[in-house]
């Protein structure tokens, strides 16, 4: 019997789910000797290590704009530092989009290296600009989009390596895992940009230190490039779609392609607005630079465990990203109201340990929302559906910058808004509460018809599976 490449994958993955439910695979070789390579498979050390710490470290080129907006003492209108901001987010999310295939054609190692060599440049070029109190506005802009054009091709090239070179029967975890470089970064960008100006440096020994890091890093992983793996998709048999337009095109794939990057979209306007704002909000409350970013660094570590525990939870319950995106997105709505609660507590003491332990559990739930939704749900998506996982995270991830671009504006508004219903501006972080229940409701629904689809789509393939085995036999 001749056999195309539909009945081929139907095969591949009827037999994935038979053998994860403990049933032994059909007699598929091609299925069996990639399962048996996957299982003998070594841990990609160089690829995770080296991916991790280009995307820890991009991030001394993105938090140090929050610190930034301190260090300049209102030279700079909330206008002006809104519009840098949405230059950086315009840029990223464009690029996010249109350099999301090149690192299958150059490379993923080669993107991510070049891509943070960008990024340290125009961290130079910051440097360089003229002004005392603070920068042009409009050439700090221009920085900012070079730098956001650079760091949008880091994400799904990054992703790109470390799907095609971890076995799948522990990416869920090791993905988890490595999404702490978000958070691990961000702790260390604000804890380093904060020192820097505690210890009286003016704003541009802010973006001197990650000119020099970044440039530095880029070269010297350049050379290590562990090339490019075979691990993503292994299970499936060859002859399967390998292009990520099919999840674009086919009726349930483009379902979830599209619900996946509308729902982290949301997810990224919310951590977005808390990553540019949350340490000026505070100041503006009176809180000292130092606690307001030591508050903000708290929101980074706690998003560290939530970004495991989000793995774990979809791991425990059989890739079930949709429950834990839920609980994590309500869990957010209850607890944003918290921080600026907090910040309005007489005695010092009780207000330090109230502003951590309502950033330490904003950055949880955050953490395990932004794993499941920017990470594992779409991989899993490209990898059911044949298609290359660069392409699968780099357009969630562009819809996700799109949800960042509204962040830059979002807070702002939202806080002469707390101003003109007799609130203080700080009172914008409570009102991001419904944004976070809306994204809830929002996986709810795409995650209700995804479910009804597989079921259906598992039947179509254990039919037409069973059919091919009679043909055959």
């Amino acid at each position: 019997m001749r056999t195309t490449p539909a009945t081929r994958t139907h095969d591949a993955n009827f037999d994935n789910k038979e053998r994860r439910a403990g049933r032994p695979a059909a007699l598929c070789p091609h299925v069996r000797d990639a399962a048996s390579a996957e299982e003998d498979a070594a841990f990609p050390v160089v690829a995770f290590a080296g991916t991790f710490a280009i995307y820890a470290s991009c991030y001394l080129a993105r938090n140090n704009a929050a610190v930034a907006k301190i260090a300049y003492g209102g030279a700079l209108s909330t206008a002006h530092l809104a519009s840098a901001d949405a230059a950086f987010l315009s840029a990223y999310t464009l690029s996010s989009f249109l350099f999301a295939s090149a690192s299958e054609k150059a490379g993923g190692w080669r993107v991510a290296c070049v891509g943070l060599l960008a990024a340290g440049l125009s961290q130079a070029g910051v440097v360089t600009l003229p002004g005392g109190a603070a920068p042009d506005w409009r050439a700090l802009a221009a920085c900012y989009a070079l730098n956001g054009l650079s760091q949008g091709a880091l994400f799904p090239a990054c992703k790109a390596v470390l799907a095609n070179s971890i076995p799948a029967r522990i990416r869920g975890k090791a993905i988890a895992a490595w999404n702490t470089s978000f958070y691990l970064g961000g702790v260390a960008a604000t804890a380093v940009a904060s020192q820097l100006l505690s210890m009286g440096y003016d704003w541009r020994a802010l973006y001197l230190l990650p000119a020099c890091l970044l440039s530095s890093l880029a070269l010297g992983l350049l050379p290590l490039d562990p090339g490019e793996g075979t691990e993503f998709g292994a299970g499936l048999a060859p002859g399967g779609t390998t292009a990520i337009a099919t999840a674009t095109v086919s009726s349930s794939g483009g379902y979830e392609q599209w619900g996946c990057g509308l729902t982290y979209a949301a997810v990224k306007m919310l951590r977005y607005s808390l990553m540019l704002w949350l340490p000026l909000l505070l100041a503006d409350r009176g809180l000292a630079v130092a606690l307001a970013a030591a508050t903000a660094a708290c929101v980074d570590i706690g998003s560290v465990a939530g970004s495991v525990v989000g793995g774990a939870v979809v791991d425990k319950t059989k890739g079930d990203a949709d429950f834990a995106a839920m609980v994590s997105l309500v869990s957010l709505g209850l607890l944003l109201p918290l921080l600026p609660t907090a910040a309005t507590i007489p005695d010092a003491t009780l207000r330090q340990l109230a502003l951590v332990g309502a950033a330490l559990s904003v950055g949880i739930a955050t953490g395990a929302a932004e794993t499941v939704q920017g990470s594992l749900a779409p991989l899993a998506i490209a990898e059911r559906l044949g298609g290359a996982p660069g392409r699968a995270v780099g357009f969630v991830n562009g819809c996700g910058s799109v949800g960042s671009m509204l962040a830059a504006p979002l807070l702002p508004l939202l806080s002469v808004l707390a101003v003109r219903m007799g609130m203080h501006s700080t009172d914008a972080l409570g009102l991001l509460a419904p944004v976070a229940g809306a994204s809830a409701a929002m996986v709810y629904v795409f995650g209700r018809k995804r479910i009804g689809r597989s079921k259906a789509g598992l039947l179509h393939e254990y039919m037409g599976h069973r059919c091919l085995k009679y043909e055959r036999f």
